[in-house]
């Protein structure tokens, strides 16, 4: 009984005459749920972090959107790295990074960074920097950071790869 009653008002509501009810009130369900869909999707997708791709050179970042592949490299006319770290002055860089992510009017909060250092410096990274680096990326607002441990630039695909596989582990 209520069920009819709810399916009456809704074909009254939507304006249908009383012909063929049953296959009205469906198109009208059909509708209504593709809107809500595509409503919600659109919602979550300002919610969904943006790839980023950083590469850190001595006092020069590179950051490459992956979504639009839209790519912003800046030297620091102050220096940020020493003999020792690409990162020596921290709010240096933190600050260069956040003026190139602002040119990318990249939301501070909805990014996935893959950071990576791209001069080999002697021993590989250690975890020091290894949490230097994170909390760079965090810093500039990142809600997910990995580190690629390597010098040589990563092709579009790896990178896309790359994701595809973390996005599986979580």
């Amino acid at each position: 009984m209520r069920r009819s009653l709810q399916l009456q008002t809704i074909s009254s509501v939507s304006g249908f005459s009383n012909g063929d009810n049953n296959n009205q009130i469906i198109l009208f369900g059909f509708v209504l749920t593709f809107i809500t869909s595509n409503f919600i999707d659109c919602m979550l997708s300002i919610f969904r972090p943006i790839p980023v791709y950083v590469k850190i050179y001595p006092d020069k970042i590179e950051v490459i959107n992956i979504t639009t592949r839209e790519t912003i490299s800046k030297t620091s006319l102050t220096k940020f790295s020493s003999d020792r770290l690409l990162i020596a002055e921290y709010n240096i860089a933190e600050a260069l990074l956040c003026e190139i992510l602002k040119e990318l009017k990249l939301s501070k909060r909805s990014l996935k960074v893959l950071i990576q250092q791209m001069k080999e410096l002697e021993g590989g990274l250690s975890e020091t920097e290894k949490r230097t680096l994170r909390d760079f990326a965090e810093q500039a607002g990142a809600r997910s950071v990995y580190i690629i441990n390597r010098t040589s630039s990563m092709t579009a695909e790896e990178i896309q790869d790359f994701l595809k596989l973390k996005n599986r582990d979580f």
